[in-house]
């Protein structure tokens, strides 16, 4: 479903704000690994 058919610019706030946090903890992640492998 497209969100701004169900729920307007709320719907597409979500759904951008849904993405920004996936890559935030994307990114998280990769900072994470990266670390311990300069840790080593």
């Amino acid at each position: 479903m497209n969100p701004a058919v169900s729920g307007g610019w709320v719907g597409v706030l979500a759904y951008v704000v849904g993405i920004a946090v996936t890559f935030a903890a994307l990114g998280a992640g990769v900072i994470v690994v990266t670390r311990r492998r300069f840790a080593e």
